[in-house]
């Protein structure tokens, strides 16, 4: 019955007002700071950035309801040892220093052996999430990508230009 239950459970659409939202796992402080990274990470361009695709409620809905209450504490240690390592240099509105920031982070959080693995799987973790999550929302699929809720035959081979040169969301 418990497989049965996580399909019948699993079915059930989750509606989410951004402009409502409250996070349920995380804390003021720690949302604020998933808002900054994400922002940082996909700001807002010609395109939907991370905020308006809804990146850090989608890092609560996931945290609270998918990881396990220890993996839960892990996370939420392991999150603020990299606020700490960050140490607010992302609060700031000058988009160069932004995009300075987040180079030097990536590259230091990445390839760096000197900074804590702690830190760096976490970065590594909040950065994957972060693309997931963006890639993953509806926003993106609908409007950045080609969207065809039913699909019809596969064309392994067509030109891009036949598509609107867009890739398809999947």
């Amino acid at each position: 019955m418990p497989i049965v239950g996580s399909f019948v459970t699993s079915c059930n659409n989750v509606d989410v007002d951004l402009n409502q939202f409250s996070p349920s796992f995380f804390n003021a402080d720690e949302f604020s700071f998933l808002k900054e990274i994400s922002s940082a990470l996909l700001p807002e361009t010609d395109t939907p950035g991370a905020l308006t695709a809804g990146v850090p409620e989608m890092f609560d809905i996931m945290v609270n309801n998918v990881l396990k209450k220890d993996e839960q504490n892990e996370y939420r240690t392991n999150l603020t040892a990299l606020r700490s390592f960050i140490s607010g240099q992302l609060m700031t509105n000058d988009k160069e220093k932004i995009d300075d920031i987040i180079s030097t982070l990536d590259s230091d959080l990445r390839l760096k052996k000197d900074v804590a693995s702690d830190i760096r799987k976490t970065y590594m973790d909040v950065r994957g999430r972060t693309l997931k999550y963006y890639v993953g929302s509806e926003i993106v699929g609908t409007t950045l990508l080609n969207y065809l809720p039913v699909p019809g035959a596969y064309k392994p081979c067509i030109e891009l230009s036949e598509v609107n040169g867009k890739a398809w969301a999947l």
